[in-house]
């Protein structure tokens, strides 16, 4: 691989980590807005278990990226091999994973279900996306001095 595609690249997953980051308060924002627009109505008849889903979609999203770290370790040579950065590869799906719960709620949002689950579930997406960045804040902040 080109330096120059090597250093696009590693933008591109700098980019969208820091991204990642911010979802769930454009999801936050977002749900407002549909809240705000919304007639008064009954709530809809399926919430009970998509909020059930929506907590096992969460917990498989906030464990995953645990489970994930370990299979990329140990693959770390192979991902080399291809001109591809491990840790940046584990940050990507960490952070990527963290935005699992507000995304899901947002989509049961968008579907009628009401915008309080994106306020529930928001601030648990931003804590585990915050622990994920500080976790690889070498790898975030390395990209850009790498790129340069």
């Amino acid at each position: 691989m080109s330096q120059l595609g090597a250093n696009s690249g590693q933008a591109q997953i700098r980019v969208m980590s820091w991204v990642l980051l911010f979802v769930p308060f454009f999801f936050t924002f977002l749900a407002y807005v549909l809240d705000m627009g919304r007639r008064v109505a009954g709530l809809p008849s399926w919430l009970g278990v998509a909020k059930v889903g929506l907590v096992v979609v969460a917990v498989y999203c906030l464990a995953a990226p645990f489970f994930m770290e370990r299979v990329i370790a140990r693959s770390a040579e192979r991902l080399r091999g291809r001109g591809h950065d491990p840790d940046q590869s584990k940050a990507l799906v960490c952070l990527g994973g963290s935005v699992g719960p507000s995304a899901f709620a947002m989509l049961l949002v968008m579907a009628g279900a009401p915008a309080a689950l994106v306020y529930t579930w928001a601030p648990v997406s931003l804590v585990s996306a915050a622990y994920w960045g500080w976790r690889y804040r070498h790898v975030l902040v390395s990209m850009g001095e790498r790129a340069a």
